[in-house]
C-alpha cells in the first residue's frame, strides 16, 4: 500500500518524522507500563484476541518513522545501509531461526536478565550480525541457488 501510494504518503510524511519518533517512543513506553510482561508473550494463544495490541499500533507508527527518516537519504549511497538492503530478504528469514538457537543455547536468557532496553541493545546487533553471517554462509555454499532459499 505505501509502494501504490508512495506520492500521496511521502508528502503527509513531509515534517513529522519528530512526531512519529516521539509517538513511537510514547508508545513503547505504554506497552511496556500497560503490559507486565514483554514481547507477546502475555498472549495464551497464538489466535487469542483481547482487542489490539498497542505494540502493533507502535510497530505501524516505527514503520512510517522509518520511512520518513529514510526518505531524507534517498538520494544518497551509504555503504552499509546498501549492503543492508540487499541482505534484508535473507535477514528477515534468517533472524527467527537465529532468535531460536540463541534461546536454545541458553544466551538469549542470559541477555534477558538485563533491564529491557539493555538486553535490546544486546541482542538485537548479535541477531542481526549472525543473520548476517549464516546469510554469507549460506550463499557461499549455495552459490546462485541460495537465491532459491533466502530470496537472496
Amino acid at each position: 500500500m505505501c509502494s501504490a501510494a508512495r506520492v500521496r504518503l511521502f508528502k503527509f510524511l513531509e515534517n513529522k518524522t519528530v512526531a512519529l519518533g516521539l509517538g513511537v517512543f510514547a508508545l513503547a513506553v505504554g506497552q511496556a507500563i500497560l503490559e507486565p510482561g514483554f514481547g507477546n508473550f502475555h498472549k495464551h494463544s497464538i489466535f487469542s484476541f483481547a482487542g489490539i495490541d498497542l505494540i502493533l499500533v507502535q510497530k505501524l507508527v516505527l514503520c512510517l518513522f522509518a520511512l520518513s527518516v529514510l526518505k531524507r537519504y534517498e538520494q544518497r549511497h551509504i555503504a552499509g545501509l546498501d549492503y543492508l538492503a540487499t541482505l534484508s530478504f535473507a535477514i528477515y528469514f534468517l533472524h527467527p531461526w537465529v532468535l531460536v538457537l540463541l534461546k536454545r543455547s541458553g544466551v538469549l536468557n542470559a541477555a534477558q536478565v538485563l533491564p529491557g532496553f539493555f538486553s535490546f541493545v544486546l541482542t538485537a546487533p548479535t541477531v542481526l550480525a549472525l543473520s548476517i553471517l549464516l546469510a554469507q554462509l549460506i550463499k557461499l555454499g549455495l552459490k546462485s541457488r541460495s537465491r532459491f532459499l533466502l530470496g537472496w
